[in-house]
């Protein structure tokens, strides 16, 4: 059973009987708890950005249809004032049903969100022809540049000389993973340097919701974006997985 207003319960019924398909579960979330501030606000913002989302691949416009969109904004919103990864399946529900967050956290989380969402732009300007516009990377890596934020390191939404190196990474180990694949599939092995790109492949394969799964993503990301966004000396040494990450997608293998 649900209760909501004339029009959302007519809206409801025309969804579930015209689209010949079973809800998907922002869509009964949506239904359930159409009153929490969370999803109010994560609608909001979802709304306000989805045009971003669909322009750079991350969602299709059937997928924003079936709410895909509120969804994702839903996971940052939560995950970003949780301050951990948290286990979509258990525990999305489990704190919109609680009303887990008052309104000035929320509205601070919400900011958060937004800045992250710019933040990625920053760096990957051409987010649509990498594998961070995938939902498991996209939410990964925006979640690690907010992170970065609140640990006082010198990441912002303006173009810089960071931004630049931090984009370059990032494209060259999402190729990395992406030639990794490619290999596993065919039954192909991998060498010791593309170890770092079958780990994080193993994330995006299975479970790619769980807590698990997503502070394992952090963790290599961390180590490929390791020391870009702090004040280092300019002579700094490149870190094992920067160097692995350069060795392997030159065309010449000079030292």
């Amino acid at each position: 059973e649900v209760e909501g207003d004339f029009n959302e319960i007519v809206d409801l019924f025309i969804r579930i009987n015209s689209t010949g398909k079973r809800l998907e579960g922002q869509e009964k979330r949506h239904a359930r708890f159409y009153a929490s501030p969370i999803l109010k606000v994560a609608q909001r913002l979802a709304d306000e950005h989805q045009a971003y989302l669909v322009r750079t691949g991350v969602l299709s416009p059937g997928q924003v249809q079936r709410m895909k969109h509120v969804e994702l904004v839903t996971e940052l919103l939560l995950g970003v004032h949780a301050g951990v990864h948290l286990n979509k399946k258990a525990k999305i529900d489990e704190i919109i049903r609680g009303d887990g967050i008052d309104g000035s956290d929320l509205q601070s989380a919400a900011a958060s969100v937004t800045r992250a969402l710019k933040l990625v732009n920053a760096v990957l300007p051409d987010l649509k022809t990498t594998r961070f516009r995938q939902v498991a990377d996209f939410y990964t890596l925006a979640l690690l540049l907010h992170r970065y934020r609140d640990e006082g390191k010198t990441v912002t939404a303006h173009d810089s000389g960071r931004n630049q190196l931090a984009g370059e990474l990032l494209r060259d180990f999402g190729r990395g993973v992406d030639e990794v694949s490619v290999q596993s599939k065919s039954g192909k092995g991998v060498t010791p340097l593309q170890q770092p790109f079958l780990q994080y492949l193993l994330t995006v394969r299975e479970g790619t919701d769980s807590a698990t799964q997503r502070r394992s993503r952090e963790k290599l990301l961390r180590e490929v974006l390791d020391g870009v966004f702090d004040d280092l000396d300019p002579v700094r040494q490149f870190n094992q997985v920067q160097r692995r990450i350069l060795w392997h997608g030159a065309s010449k293998k000079t030292c």
